[in-house]
């Protein structure tokens, strides 16, 4: 079983969902920051959805959430009263999508990926 440490990065076209991360097969992943930057001139709405392979269920893990013109925000942490990002678990097949109201977002995902052979 191995262990590897890796990122992923997205700038979307603006009002368009995009995968930021599909867990490969025999693999589990923990995600531990998903950042996003507004790098442009208005306000973006960002949203980030969790989809389970296992039940075709999608959680949101951040909703319509607003980012200023040039802030950066860490959505796993959102609402924690100390800001300290909180790990999210994925299992095989599951995928992170990404949704931002501008085209002058940037997304940076931190996460650790453990294969299970």
């Amino acid at each position: 079983m191995a262990n590897k440490y890796f990122r992923a990065f997205s700038k979307p076209a603006a009002t368009t969902e995009v995968t930021l991360y599909t867990v490969p097969e025999a693999n589990t992943a923990v995600v531990k920051g998903i950042r996003v930057t507004n790098v442009g001139s208005v306000t973006a709405t960002v949203t980030v959805r969790y989809y389970l392979s296992e039940s075709s269920s999608v959680l949101r893990i951040l909703r319509n959430a607003s980012v200023a013109v040039g802030e950066t925000i860490e959505m796993l942490s959102n609402g924690t009263a100390d800001g300290t990002a909180l790990p999210v678990i994925f299992t095989a097949a599951d995928v992170l999508k990404v949704y931002s109201s501008t085209a002058d977002t940037e997304y940076l995902m931190s996460y650790l990926e453990m294969d299970r052979t």
